[in-house]
């Protein structure tokens, strides 16, 4: 028996008698067990830790920051642009206030361009006997650009030099 127990082998890493049935061979060498576990051990690789990640962008204070100057920028430029809003928002004023001093004919030459100006927002053609009181003549009634202008024909007879009234312009238009 003593030529039996020399002839065990020995595990190469610790120096222990390996069992016959618990031997491992690695690279032509004989380890027991537990050695053959801590050399694989050694090759398999560690796991790196992770870095935390990083935070989204939306949920950054510097995100929360640029967001909150944009939205104030905003709203000073709309509140600079109210007052030009708001201007633009009013009803156009007439270029003169105030009244001409005209006689009854030229006053009825006037009534009967608001007749005309009223018919050409409801989007009809004043009637072909609607006339001039101090001519007597037909109001002349053009088209242009997708406009409709119905003018007195002779604004001279009442001392002025233009009388109209058109579908855009519903004020009838004196220049004296």
């Amino acid at each position: 028996m003593g030529e039996e127990e020399k002839a065990r082998p020995r595990c190469r890493g610790c120096g222990a008698e390996i069992p016959l049935d618990g031997t491992v061979k690695a690279e032509g060498e004989l380890w027991c067990p537990r050695c053959a576990v801590e050399r694989a051990e050694r090759y398999i690789a560690e796991k790196e830790e992770k870095a935390p990640p990083r935070p989204r962008l939306r949920d950054t204070r510097a995100w929360r920051i640029t967001l909150g100057v944009v939205v104030l920028l905003c709203l000073v430029v709309a509140a600079l642009q109210a007052p030009r809003v708001m201007e633009a928002m009013k009803p156009n004023k007439p270029l003169r206030l105030g009244t001409y001093e005209t006689d009854a004919v030229a006053d009825a030459c006037l009534n009967n361009l608001w007749k005309a100006a009223a018919l050409l927002q409801g989007g009809k053609t004043p009637p072909a006997d609607l006339r001039c009181p101090a001519t007597g003549r037909p109001y002349l009634v053009t088209r242009r650009d997708g406009q409709v202008e119905v003018r007195c024909p002779d604004p001279a007879a009442h001392g002025l030099k233009g009388l109209w009234a058109s579908d855009r312009q519903p004020l009838p238009v004196v220049v004296k």
